[in-house]
């Protein structure tokens, strides 16, 4: 498999800005290089829900700690913000995403700080 498709984090000012979305990655999936401090939005654009899984990179005591698995329903949106960057992202800095279900080639996502 190809490194994961790296999303663009765009900047909000005070003017305000429209953000441009990016379609998920269905094969590969997608990343972005997180300090903690960017939101994520999720928006599914189909008829079917799919789920989005935010790969976990940490293990404790011999225990991993479970992926995030957010379920976006037809039509909905999702923002969030993945602040403890000790348990998403991987050795370089980058959060990951993949992205499955019926409804997985209708996902689009903005990063944004």
């Amino acid at each position: 498999m190809a490194d994961p498709t790296t999303l663009t984090i765009q900047t909000v000012t005070s003017a305000g800005v429209e953000l441009t979305f990016t379609d998920a990655d269905t094969t590969n999936g997608n990343r972005w290089l997180n300090t903690g401090k960017q939101y994520l939005e999720i928006v599914n654009t189909g008829a079917s829900s799919a789920v989005v899984t935010v790969t976990s990179q940490l293990t404790m005591d011999s225990l991993a700690i479970a992926d995030r698995e957010i379920t976006v329903a037809a039509g909905e949106r999702f923002h969030g913000i993945f602040a403890r960057t000790d348990i998403y992202n991987d050795s370089s800095g980058y959060t990951v995403l993949t992205v499955s279900g019926d409804g997985a080639a209708d996902i689009k996502y903005a990063v944004f700080a």
